[in-house]
């Protein structure tokens, strides 16, 4: 898997306020020569994107950042859809940046995991001052890049995402009758258009 550092701080925007395939491409530094032309899980059977131990349908990009917002671009939620979400917050941060994480408390650990989720998948705004903490303690944080212009999940098929954290980029998803798409992994999945193919198992 290649990756891209990012730790600089390259400006990433939400990718579904991005119009077109090569556009979103361009936005996270992914090559063409990186794009799949078709990716076809056969009829009832499983395929895995991960990077786990198992058996990738495709390789990944990996992108590296140490900016937590950054990260919340890639696979979170943005804060204006989450605004009035029930959420768990953490206690305020007392513990300071400058010691080894693993020298951390079960409940500092346990702060930082609820702080976490709070800030990918909540209102971030509620929880700014864990943005530091999450950097120091919790950087670099990783995505994988799955980028492919056609997918076919076949009839009674499933494609799996495991492993690290995911950006799906697929152009032309067709998904045929009893096919699934299931996320083991946070998953950001931008499509370019999603069809479902009814009424083709005997």
């Amino acid at each position: 898997m290649t990756a891209i550092d990012t730790t600089q701080g390259v400006g990433v925007s939400r990718l579904d306020a991005v119009s077109g395939f090569a556009a979103r491409l361009r936005l996270l530094g992914v090559p063409n020569d990186s794009v799949a032309d078709v990716l076809e899980v056969p009829a009832d059977s499983a395929a895995y994107l991960t990077t786990d131990s198992r058996a990738t349908l495709a390789a990944g990009r990996l992108l590296v950042t140490g900016d937590l917002n950054q990260y919340k671009q890639w696979i979170g939620r943005p804060d204006d859809e989450c605004a009035d979400v029930p959420l768990e917050l953490p206690e305020p941060w007392t513990a300071g940046t400058g010691r080894d994480c693993r020298d951390l408390t079960a409940a500092e650990q346990r702060a930082l995991e609820i702080a976490g989720n709070a800030y990918l998948f909540g209102d971030s705004r509620r929880v700014t001052e864990y943005r530091p903490v999450l950097e120091s303690y919790r950087a670099p944080f990783m995505a994988s890049v799955y980028a492919a212009r056609r997918v076919h999940i076949l009839p009674g098929a499933t494609l799996v995402v495991a492993g690290q954290p995911a950006i799906l980029l697929f152009e032309d998803v067709v998904l045929h009758d009893g096919g699934r798409l299931i996320t083991h992994t946070p998953t950001n999945a931008v499509f370019g258009r999603l069809r479902k193919i009814k009424g083709e198992r005997s």
